[in-house]
């Protein structure tokens, strides 16, 4: 099949997208399949791995002002790619992209599949402080304002406009099915690589000593990595906190480590996915107590790299780990945090449990699996 991939974030930049949308091009090419990426940066062409690269560059415009234009443009440069090159098929990767696929598909009447990893009116609107409710009460009684009301008829407009919506989790799928759309939903779970981890070579490498806690993600509200920096203030064993990632939450996570005095908690900024990688394989525990996710990729490297997994107890979660099983849920509060980290760093099962959830995502989350349930969906979508 010959695809066109929009995306809004691509490597050198680092994100869930631009980690996910280079393997998929190049596992697709490999398969067989035609495949251009149109995205943004420099250089605007560019050959790789068996696919292409389209990039429109950056607007030297204040950023309120340089969002629309440069979506209408990508859009355009969508919608060109695919005529030049008698694309069959648009696979839109996030809102973003979701927004530029909609232009091109418009001017071309190419069919679209979408895949949809998060809310971007509800991240919006939480991370602005619009709202304070959880995803699924926004919908029950979403009270938005003019901005929020926007992104969710952008939301629905897209996911009208498409043949099809890839979800990654069923938890997703639920959400989307509250948009009072009838474009049909298919659950692909989401693959991962796996890796080869030498625990010990890691921390020699990276000089870590004693007990190591590790998160990855960007420093936002939900993510409740400030549960953590609170929860190990009054944890009776002495642990090293890493945190991987930046955002707008940095300055409140900074200032609460000072205000607690907790020299053992590091907030290492962000990182090529290569050095994540040697993180997640050194560390003791992976904690991730955020109150939403949509299927969390970093979840499913730290199982790939046989590291125990600690996550908030929420939909999405549970589709990935099976508590004291396979990893530990638990609620998003930070007595909750310093209990659950109390027992588990006193379990002599961990490497067990950590086993155990290696099985699971290589059944559940190979590549392979991955890649042939998206052509069976790509053969659906053809010609509309």
């Amino acid at each position: 099949m010959k695809l066109c991939i929009p995306v809004g974030i691509f490597p050198p930049e680092i994100g869930g997208p631009a980690t996910y949308v280079p393997e998929l091009a190049k596992r697709l090419a490999r398969r067989g399949h035609e495949v251009h990426v149109v995205t943004f940066g420099t250089p605007e062409y560019e050959e790789r791995d068996g696919y292409v690269v389209h990039r429109l560059p950056y607007p030297g415009l204040p950023k309120q002002l340089a969002f629309p234009l440069r979506v209408a443009r990508a859009g355009l440069l969508c919608a060109r790619v695919v005529k030049h090159h008698g694309l069959e098929l648009i696979y839109a990767q996030e809102y973003i992209s979701g927004m530029m696929g909609l232009i091109a598909k418009r001017l071309t009447g190419t069919p679209m599949l979408y895949k949809f990893v998060g809310d971007w009116a509800w991240e919006v609107a939480f991370g602005r402080g619009w709202t304070r409710k959880l995803l699924h009460e926004f919908y029950d009684s979403p009270s938005p304002n003019l901005m929020t009301s926007l992104m969710m008829l952008i939301q629905r407009r897209i996911g009208n406009s498409c043949v099809r919506i890839v979800a990654p989790s069923y938890y997703l799928r639920s959400v989307i099915e509250r948009w009072g759309i009838s474009t049909p939903v298919v659950v692909i779970p989401n693959a991962v690589d796996f890796y080869s981890c030498d625990r010990e070579r890691c921390r020699r490498e990276l000089g870590l000593r004693g007990t190591v806690l590790l998160s990855v993600g960007r420093l936002v509200a939900w993510k409740g990595f400030h549960l953590v920096v609170e929860a190990l203030s009054s944890l009776e064993r002495e642990v090293s906190y890493l945190i991987i990632g930046d955002g707008p939450y940095r300055g409140r996570i900074e200032e609460l480590k000072l205000r607690l005095g907790l020299e053992n908690v590091h907030l290492l900024g962000r990182m090529p996915k290569e050095e994540t990688l040697r993180y997640l394989c050194a560390s003791d525990l992976f904690v991730l107590p955020s109150c939403y996710e949509g299927m969390s990729h970093v979840i499913l490297e730290a199982m790939s790299c046989r590291t125990p997994v600690l996550a908030s107890d929420i939909p999405p979660n549970r589709e990935l780990i099976e508590d004291g099983i396979t990893g530990f849920l638990v609620k998003p509060e930070r007595g909750e945090i310093e209990r659950k980290l109390s027992d588990i760093l006193e379990r002599a099962d961990l490497d067990a449990v950590a086993e155990r959830a290696y099985r699971a995502v290589r059944q559940r989350n190979s590549w392979e699996g991955h890649i042939s349930a998206l052509e069976e969906v790509m053969e659906l979508c053809k010609g509309g």
